[in-house]
């Protein structure tokens, strides 16, 4: 046999599926051989309806509440019991028969404070090799009463010392303002004398009112019942205002000390990165069996914004209303109603949202709450729970696009979605509180102005950049290299070579020129043939020369060229425009006079402009066709063009500035093309100009460089 309660939680949840009644029945599950009871309790005071419908304990009380109620089991006609004691856990066997259950807990003094006396009967038939489950109902065994002062500031003006006295026999209790929480308890049957007595503030004299005659028709109490006057002070004296009788419950009259802790749930650990939304789970609830008597609520901030003022214990029983508008500033606007309130919970939702790093620097910030009801804190057992909420910073980058990078100087893009870490802060909270920041070695930082643009930088060097989040939080240092400033090759166009063929005199085709550096047609137009005719039709259209800005130039000529019909006649097949350009020749076929140029070196760097010294002397309306080019692969991110259709004799410093394109600034340079052509259209004349016969405009180029003004 087994006893079904261990703890008084169990007979209290009964409540809703028991009536305040004896029940017995058979149970057909065999616990050991033989026969006895399987016991539990219920709150006999509350009607079934009620216990249905309410719920006035805490779920869960502690083991000792049920080693307080003895049992007594009788059988019928019998004067020895057959088991006399506290309850178990274990079963109680019995033979067959019918008993009588008595359940009792605590004693039934003369007069005592707050010393409930519960005690419950019930009969109950054991069958031979069955268990009887039986619910013995208990209730409030002695009775009670208690005192109610209305307005205690006029008692306090009038009286220095006040109080109801009661005596039942030799036994005395005085409730006063202070203790009237506790409530005298007595047998029932017996009437106690009950007197008001006082010092008067005016005079010292004592004063003594009895009120037995106005509560004899009360008296006796019976079982359970609780008599609760309420006095209220005039200037005459003092007047009865109100006397209630009510039940007494088990709920209402349990021992403080037998009544679990208040407890204390909550968040725990919070891990959040400033600028987050605040967590949702962030709560901490409090519970309590009897109305809240104290709370204290501690901080201990690392954040520096409120460690200076919140680093304490609040006693929220006992604010000052500067605490009041402390606690309200970081969202603590309810309070609990102390004497009121049994459980409430405190949402730290919106001081979460606010806390913040120490300039970037983890702050971990403990929230402590300590809850007193039925004079027990809530820490009485263990240590109060920290909860804590640990405040990382963002993590976030910033970048300068290589459009925006250039040699001297760059110019940071503003702080972009993509470059916040996911998980580790807030894009839209983050760009609004953005600042820049600039080093040069990655240690000592400066601030970038509103253009966020960085000037008077060396070329190739590398620089570190960063955000900054509220003027406090720094971001990841991210670096941003400028590019070389890196010169053409043979930009002078000094170096050249003579790769093959001979003079015109000998009959042969006539020789080909190839600057270090650069490319020219000289490939296609100078052909591999042997006899007179090539030796007019087989020329370079783009030479050396001496005329020039400095040293050797290039002589570049739209030329006529290729097999003609009669060698005195010196006809031509083709009329091309000179070049010289940065890339290749190639696929040459003389066979059919064909060739593929193509545009460009690879390039890593970023100029704005083209700088040369030229001379120019057109032919026919034509007009020079000379451009820059900047790629990447097959996108086109800025050029520059100069026409020239007037003589030039003198040589003449040219700039062309290159015109970026916008939306590429995400692409870096790769591909450069330079090309300088001598005219746009095919005219030539007959006449020999540098051993060609055939020549159209005349383009002379030198000191060809880069420029590279940002």
């Amino acid at each position: 046999m087994r006893l079904l309660i261990e703890r008084l939680s169990t007979w209290l949840c009964a409540l809703s599926l028991l009536v305040a009644c004896t029940q017995e029945s058979e149970t057909n599950g065999v616990i050991s051989t033989g026969s006895g009871f399987l016991l539990s309790l219920s709150e006999g005071s509350i009607s079934s309806e009620e216990a249905t419908n309410t719920r006035t304990l805490p779920a869960e009380l502690e083991k000792p509440v049920a080693a307080n109620f003895q049992l007594t089991i009788l059988p019928q006609g019998g004067e020895q019991p057959i088991y006399s004691g506290s309850f178990t856990s274990e079963p109680i066997p019995a033979g067959a028969g019918h008993y009588t259950l008595t359940a009792h807990c605590g004693s039934n003094p003369q007069l005592a404070w707050d010393t409930p006396y519960y005690e419950g009967t019930a009969e109950a038939t054991v069958t031979e090799g069955r268990y009887a489950e039986v619910t013995i109902p208990c209730h409030v065994a002695n009775a009670l009463m208690s005192v109610r002062f209305s307005n205690p500031t006029l008692f306090n003006q009038l009286y220095s010392d006040y109080g109801l006295t009661i005596q039942n026999g030799e036994s005395t209790l005085r409730i006063t303002p202070e203790n009237q929480t506790k409530s005298a308890y007595f047998p029932t049957g017996e009437v106690p004398s009950v007197r008001f007595t006082a010092t008067l503030r005016a005079n010292g004299q004592e004063v003594s009112f009895s009120l037995d005659n106005d509560l004899s028709h009360l008296l006796p109490l019976e079982a359970g019942q609780h008599i609760i006057l309420t006095l209220s002070a005039s200037n005459a004296a003092f007047t009865i205002e109100q006397i209630e009788v009510v039940d007494a419950t088990i709920d209402a009259t349990l021992p403080d000390s037998w009544l679990p802790c208040p407890k204390v749930s909550g968040f725990g650990s919070i891990s959040y990165v400033e600028t987050n939304d605040a967590p949702t789970e962030s709560s901490i609830s409090y519970t309590a069996s009897r109305p809240i008597q104290a709370m204290e609520l501690t901080f201990h901030f690392e954040d520096p914004q409120y460690a200076a003022i919140y680093n304490k214990t609040f006693k929220l029983h006992e604010l000052t209303d500067e605490e009041r508008t402390q606690l309200s500033t970081i969202g603590l606007n309810t309070l609990p109603q102390f004497g009121t309130d049994s459980e409430g919970t405190f949402n730290f939702a919106p001081l979460i949202s606010t806390l913040q790093t120490n300039a970037g620097t983890t702050t971990v910030n403990t929230i402590t709450l300590r809850v007193k009801a039925n004079n027990r804190w809530s820490d009485e057992k263990s240590t109060a729970i920290s909860h804590q909420i640990t405040v990382e910073k963002p993590e976030f980058g910033v970048r300068a696009l290589p459009g925006n990078i250039w040699t001297k100087e760059f110019t940071l893009s503003p702080i972009s979605e993509d470059l916040v870490t996911e998980g580790k802060g807030n894009f839209a909270k983050l760009s609004q509180q953005m600042s820049y920041q600039f080093s040069a070695d990655g240690t000592t930082w400066e601030s970038l102005g509103n253009d966020l643009r960085k000037a008077n930088l060396s070329a190739a060097t590398t620089y570190y950049i960063r955000g900054l989040y509220r003027g406090a939080v720094p971001g990841l240092t991210c670096e941003v290299k400028t590019y070389p400033q890196t010169a053409l090759v043979n930009g002078g166009l000094e170096e050249y070579q003579e790769v093959s063929g001979k003079d015109a005199s000998t009959g042969n085709y006539g020789l080909r020129y190839e600057w270090t550096g650069w490319a020219t047609i000289n490939d296609l137009t100078c052909d591999y043939g042997v006899g007179v005719a090539c030796s007019y039709n087989s020329r370079s259209g783009t030479r050396p020369t001496t005329t020039s800005q400095n040293g050797n130039a290039v002589w570049i000529a739209t030329i006529g060229w290729g097999y003609g019909s009669s060698i005195f006649e010196k006809t031509i097949k083709y009329k091309t425009p000179g070049e010289l350009f940065l890339g290749s020749l190639n696929d040459v076929d003389h066979s059919n006079d064909t060739a593929t140029k193509e545009y460009g070196i690879d390039y890593n760097s970023h100029p704005t402009g083209l700088s040369f010294y030229y001379q120019y002397i057109p032919y026919d309306n034509d007009q020079t066709d000379i451009f820059i080019q900047i790629w990447s692969d097959e996108t086109l991110l800025g050029e520059g063009t100069f026409k020239q259709g007037n003589t030039i004799n003198n040589y003449t410093k040219q700039t062309i500035h290159i015109n970026y394109l916008p939306g590429n600034e995400a692409l870096a340079p790769n591909k450069l093309v330079v090309v300088f052509r001598s005219g746009i259209n095919t005219s030539v004349e007959k006449k020999e100009i540098n051993k060609v016969y055939y020549v159209g405009s005349q383009l002379f180029i030198d000191e060809v460089a880069l420029v590279y003004d940002k």
